[in-house]
């Protein structure tokens, strides 16, 4: 969606709403960036960057909570507004998992000699799964573990922040003002080799139809692979059951969505399932899962389907002479 046509459609809600300062709105999916200007840098930058020092008092910065409620009081604006302008603004913060915002999480560790060694990575690694298999994932979506220091990024809700500051091996929580990390390597479809006859098809979920056998033949060759989940649409309601009201109907089947999605989510930790994107009206999730995940997605009855994703690659027609 294009962010100057997000401005200017901003900018005139903020004259039709009569608002005395201007209103900030995230259009993407993170509320302490709402420009949009936070730059995508290389995990390995990311990482050299570190983590802030404890420098706020208890578990969790206010400032986390401060973002989060601001968010809310945005959304209330825009679903009083009824606008176009606003109808468009509240699709782009949908698909961005309205209702979390991008923190930094510094975990409790004492490094055992040489900093850099792998006992002291390994040990890291153990504490950053642990806490995240204590947050589902809807509550939490990691965007990057780091491999020397002893933490990790990710969107959190208000409900992650609370099991943040409660977890005995959080040290701290706070936003996050960095760049964002690009996404983690992973296998696509495309880098497959060719199928065996047969192959993954006593896998969970395969002979349901619900998981595609490539998902498993990736997960052969790496830890987490990136896949598309689709989900039964009896979870929204049926088209003769809106309003006619085009705003009202767009809003609730966006509403019945998501609220379908975090049922869902709900079900997974933030660690075996990693949300990364939604479709807004659908019950759609585009996720980085590991085979524990995978193999909850198989045995899932609202599970329609799990596809390994592919790179399309897009080539210019030929002009003709």
């Amino acid at each position: 969606m294009n962010v100057k046509c997000l401005s200017a459609g901003l900018l005139m809600l903020e004259a039709a709403m009569g608002l005395a300062e201007p209103l900030r709105v995230p259009v993407t999916v993170d509320p302490n960036d709402p420009e949009k200007k936070r730059t995508i840098i290389p995990r390995e930058e990311r990482e050299q960057l570190g983590l802030a020092p404890h420098t706020w008092a208890g578990v969790v910065d206010p400032q986390a909570y401060a973002t989060l409620k601001r968010q809310h009081e945005i959304l209330e604006r825009l679903n009083k507004a009824r606008t176009d302008d606003a109808h468009m603004i509240l699709f782009a913060m949908d698909m961005g998992f309205p209702g979390s915002v991008y923190v930094q999480v510094l975990l409790k560790h004492d490094a055992d000699g040489q900093v850099d060694s792998e006992e002291n990575r390994a040990a890291i690694r153990e504490t950053q799964h642990r806490v995240l298999r204590s947050l589902t994932a809807a509550e939490f979506r990691v965007q990057q573990l780091f491999e020397k220091a002893p933490g990790f990024v990710g969107y959190a809700s208000k409900e992650a922040l609370d099991k943040l500051a409660t977890n005995s091996h959080v040290a701290g929580v706070c936003p996050d003002d960095q760049p964002l990390p690009q996404k983690p390597k992973t296998i696509y479809q495309n880098d497959l080799p060719p199928a065996k006859p047969g192959e993954a098809a006593d896998e969970p979920g395969v002979a349901e139809g619900r998981v595609d056998a490539d998902v498993y033949r990736a997960l052969s060759l790496t830890d987490r692979v990136q896949v598309t989940v689709s989900l039964g649409d009896h979870l929204l309601p049926r088209r003769t059951d809106v309003p006619a009201d085009v705003w009202a109907r767009d809003r609730l089947r966006s509403e019945a969505a998501r609220q379908a999605r975090d049922r869902f989510l709900a079900g997974f930790n933030a660690d075996e399932f990693r949300a990364r994107s939604v479709f807004v009206d659908r019950p759609v999730i585009r996720a980085l899962v590991n085979r524990e995940g995978v193999e909850k997605l198989g045995q899932h009855s609202d599970v329609r389907g799990v596809q390994l994703e592919q790179v399309v690659y897009f080539t210019p027609p030929k002009r003709s002479r």
